[in-house]
């Protein structure tokens, strides 16, 4: 036996049909490192193997608009690869990373300290289109890490997610009006009051 077989405990020995039905299972889902660690045998038998029955990864398929979708929304805005994974069911982890590497998309989750300085520069100044300052960043991203760091918009509320402090108020003041509720949201626009008094009537509706 050679050294480097010393650490595979089953190394050379027969396949168990557990072993053949876990292979079958994780393959292509899981790094075949970790697949041969569990089963301690070395990567290249576990590769073999697969080979023999037949379970080795086809040709990747192209990357539909739907999904690329997934990735700008879900995934941009930091919903974990657990929660995009299901969403992807053909995809696994690493061709997830991949592809969204390869889009300039990275999530909410993960923001560079110099993306974070850009961010509380200009935020209060432009909102949402910081966005076009951070590339691979998308607004809703942006919304996000600005509402986590506690940062407000000076515009006109475009892009500047409510604080749940006004939505109390707008539910305590729903019945007057949007032109008259201005004074009390000094940096809501008209529209973005209106929107939001809907948003509220549509929250409130039994059932």
């Amino acid at each position: 036996m050679r050294k480097n077989d010393t650490h595979y405990r089953n190394h050379r020995s027969p396949w168990t049909l557990a072993e053949l039905r876990y292979l079958e299972k994780h393959y292509g889902h899981l790094p075949t490192r970790a697949i041969a660690t569990t089963l301690e045998r070395t990567a290249v038998a576990v590769r073999l193997m697969a080979q023999k029955l037949g379970v080795v990864q086809p040709h990747t398929a192209s990357w539909t608009e739907e999904e690329k979708n997934i990735l700008r929304t879900h995934y941009a805005r930091g919903d974990g690869i657990g929660a995009v994974g299901k969403l992807l069911p053909a995809r696994n982890r690493q061709t997830i990373f991949t592809m969204a590497a390869k889009m300039g998309i990275r999530s909410a989750r993960t923001w560079s300290r110099h993306e974070v300085k850009i961010l509380k520069k200009y935020y209060a100044l432009l909102g949402t289109k910081v966005a076009n300052q951070l590339p691979g960043r998308t607004a809703e991203a942006v919304k996000i890490k600005a509402n986590e760091l506690r940062l407000q918009f000076g515009g006109k509320g475009r892009g500047k997610i409510w604080s749940a402090e006004e939505w109390l108020c707008l539910a305590q003041h729903q019945n007057v009006s949007a032109t008259k509720l201005v004074e009390l949201f000094p940096g809501r626009s008209v529209l973005s009051i209106r929107k939001a008094k809907a948003r509220l009537k549509k929250r409130q509706r039994p059932g």
